[in-house]
């Protein structure tokens, strides 16, 4: 049984209810009319059985949209180049994908709004994704590709900005040709910082 951060055991029942509250909620109110009172409600469980497992709204909202921090290795494609466009794709069409595609701009207006809440999901979320790119970066070491490790926030900053500015700053649709682009550019990068 999953347990939570403060120790308490959590229930799969509870954590599945608020999941499909919120799913259900976020198409029909938005990112802006989700309110962790309003989730509550619509799950049938109290307010504090969610602060129990997340601080915030947005917390909550990353945590069942995008991922929790258990996120699991990447498997390896062979090259770095490649290991990249797995990634780069995934966000692509994830974030591509109706509910993250309504949900994301919202969430990132929180995050700009609340230092705070920047500082958690840096040692949170974006934690868990920076030591799985670390991992890409030591197993391109290993392959031969690249010298020494790159900084992984670096790394990362390189593979989610272009994505998320084809989405959501151009409008466009989300492209197979494009995450590999994108990929090649930062495997690229990151042999240049690495030298």
């Amino acid at each position: 049984m999953p347990v939570s951060h403060r120790g308490r055991p959590r229930s799969q029942d509870i954590d599945d209810a608020v999941r499909d509250a919120l799913l259900d909620l976020l198409p029909r109110v938005g990112y802006s009319g989700v309110a962790i009172e309003r989730v509550a409600r619509h799950a049938g469980v109290g307010k504090p059985a969610i602060y129990r497992r997340w601080k915030s709204k947005a917390e909550m909202v990353f945590a069942l949209v995008f991922h929790d921090v258990d996120l699991p290795q990447r498997p390896d494609s062979g090259s770095l180049e490649g290991d990249f466009a797995l990634v780069v794709r995934d966000l692509m069409f994830g974030w591509a994908s109706p509910i993250p595609h309504l949900t994301l701009p919202g969430l990132i207006g929180d995050l700009a709004g609340d230092p705070d809440l920047v500082s958690r999901f840096a040692e949170t979320f974006n934690a868990r994704e920076r030591e799985l790119l670390g991992e890409l970066l030591e197993r391109a070491v290993r392959r031969g590709e690249l010298r020494s490790v790159p900084d992984p926030a670096e790394i990362h900053m390189m593979l989610i900005g272009p994505v998320f500015i084809w989405l959501f700053c151009y409008g466009r649709l989300p492209s197979l040709e494009a995450a590999d682009r994108f990929a090649r550019g930062t495997a690229a990068a990151a042999v240049a910082m690495s030298a």
